[in-house]
This record gives structure tokens, sequence and C-alpha cells, in this order.
């Protein structure tokens, strides 16, 4: 009887071993397999920062684990009783007419998951950035987490401690208001440095315009065939003749003569082709009525160009003659163009 009662009473005992084993089991089933570390920066701050709350689940295998993101909106202290302890009034406590239960506990402003897993262990980050709007310490929202059995998952929660701006409720130094009549008094000094300003401005604008149109008074207008007569002395035509520089003496002749064009007939002559002075004059024959000496400012031309491009060297003779009919050609166009000889 007494091997009975010792055999009975092991057999007892293991079962309730056994027992106490697969109940031990199957409630740290994810505890083994989750860890989870919550942590929230700053962990002080005053009525507005934004603060970052991150909760970091991590485990081998977690297919089936459920994580609710919360919602992203204004949290008031009725609709999370449990949320802190600072200083507050919920449900009947809380003043109708008071305006502080028109300020939020908290906002959420954003909620995410950062997934940074690796082929050995898999980490799930939830990061929420929020914001408190009252003082107080409070513990932080907590985030939903249900194991693979949809049993929820508990961690600690972090708490943080919220000062207010104006802790010490003292009273901000206001401005006096300014005076009516040192209003009036500023308004008239504003008028009068305005007006002074606009005179100012209205003289040095005449004053520079009178030297402008005297510095251009001042300069003399260049006459036509004087520059060109200077400059066909200065080239020294008849002695490059005799002397028997004839490539100088037309390529020199012929840009002095497309100069004179551009200053009497008002177009740019000196970057022109024979043909397209030639179109050029016909053009303004009827303003300038220059019909009458048009060949002969071609066959000038014609002259240049042929012993410029075709390797013809004239003879002295014509080179002279050329240069004689040049400057009375010029003389000639000076008074068809309006110009009064001197």
């Amino acid at each position: 009887m007494t091997k009975a009662w010792k055999y009975s009473l092991f057999a007892i005992i293991g079962i309730i071993f056994c027992t106490v084993s697969l109940l031990s089991g199957e409630k740290t089933g994810d505890d083994e397999f989750l860890k989870i570390n919550a942590a929230v920066k700053p962990e002080k701050g005053t009525v507005g920062d934004i603060l970052e709350y991150r909760v970091t689940i991590a485990g081998k295998e977690m297919k089936g684990v459920d994580i609710l993101l919360p919602e992203k909106k204004e949290f008031y202290p009725d609709e999370n009783p449990a949320a802190g302890k600072g200083k507050k009034k919920t449900g009947e406590e809380q003043d109708e007419d008071d305006p502080a239960r028109h300020v939020p506990l908290y906002v959420i402003h954003s909620a995410k998951k950062e997934d940074s897993s690796d082929k050995e262990m898999t980490y799930i980050a939830v990061v929420m950035r929020l914001s408190y709007y009252r003082p107080g310490t409070f513990a932080l929202p907590e985030i939903e987490i249900s194991g693979k059995d949809k049993i929820k998952v508990g961690y600690k929660i972090p708490s943080v401690e919220i000062s207010a701006l104006n802790s010490e409720a003292q009273l901000q130094e206001i401005e006096p208001p300014l005076a009516l009549g040192g209003n009036y008094y500023r308004l008239i000094i504003l008028i009068a440095a305005a007006v002074i300003v606009t005179l100012l401005a209205l003289w040095g604008y005449r004053y520079l315009k009178k030297r402008r149109e005297a510095a251009q008074a001042i300069v003399p207008e260049v006459d036509p065939l004087e520059a060109f007569l200077k400059e066909m002395d200065d080239l020294g035509g008849r002695a490059l003749i005799v002397n028997g520089k004839v490539e100088e003496y037309i390529v020199g002749v012929s840009m002095i003569f497309r100069r004179y064009l551009s200053r009497l007939f008002h177009f740019d002559a000196t970057e022109m082709t024979s043909a397209e002075i030639d179109d050029t004059l016909k053009k303004i024959s009827r303003r300038f009525n220059t019909k009458a000496y048009h060949d002969e400012i071609m066959l000038r031309f014609g002259l240049w160009d042929l012993s410029k491009f075709a390797e013809f060297t004239p003879s002295e003779d014509v080179l002279l003659e050329s240069h004689e009919k040049t400057m009375g050609l010029a003389r000639n166009l000076r008074e068809v163009a309006g110009h009064v000889a001197t």
C-alpha cells in the first residue's frame, strides 16, 4: 500500500510537471521569438515640440505577427484617460466653458513602418512623430502588436515629460501704444521726407539731362567729305601709285570710298560686295538722286575689284586718272546727298 501511494504520488507530480511545461511553452512562445524595444527622443520637451517615438520589433519568424499603426489625428484627454499623469481634467470634472478642453493632449503627425531585416532576423520599426500640447508626464501611445495566436503582446512603454513654454506664468512685457499725436508727427515727417527725396530726384534728372545735352552740343558733326579727304591724304594715294605699291593703294582707296558712301547715304557699305552696293544705290537713287553718278561709282569699284581679285595691275597713268576722278566723284556725291561744299 505504501509503494502504491508512492507510485501514485510520483505519477501525479509527473503529470503536473508536464502540464506546467506545456502551458509554459504556449505562454512564452511569442516572447521567445519576439523582442520589442521602445524609445522616445527627446525624453523631455516643451509644449508643441516634435517627438520621435520608435518601437522596434525583432524576431526570427514574424509570419502572422500583426502590427497596427495608429491614426494620424488629434487625441484629447478623455479619448486616452490612461495616457499619463499630466495636470488635466477629464469627463464630468472638466468645465464645459474651459477653453483648455479644446486643446488636444497630443497630435500624431505621422506613423510608418521601417523594415531593416536581414537573412537571419526580421526587424520591423514603427516610427511615429507626435507633439504634446499639455504639460505633464505622459506615457506614449501603445502600438498594438498581436502574436501568431492573435494574443496582444505587451512591451514597456516609455514616458515623456512635457513642460509649459511659460511655466512660471509670468506676464510678458508689452510695448505701450503710441500716442496719437506721435503718429501724426511721424506721418508728417515721412511725407516731408518723401517730398524732399522727390524734388532731389527731379533736380538730379534735369541736371544730368542738361549736362548730356551740353556734351552732345559740344561734339561737332563730322563732315563726310572732310573725313574722306583726310583719310585719302593719310593714305597718300599718289605716292603709293608712283612708288608701285598698287595693291596697298587699291585696298586702301576701296575701303575709304566704302566708308564715305556709308556716311553719306546712311547704309553700311564696308561689309558689302560691289554687287550689293550696286543694288543698294539703285534703291536709294530716288531719295538721293544718285542715278547720274551711279555708273561712274560702279566703274571705280570695277577697276578696284579687277585689280584685287583678277591679279590685274593697271598702269600708273590709269591709276592716277582714276584717283583724280575718285576725288571729283566724292565732291559731286556730297552735293547730291544734300551737303553744301565748303
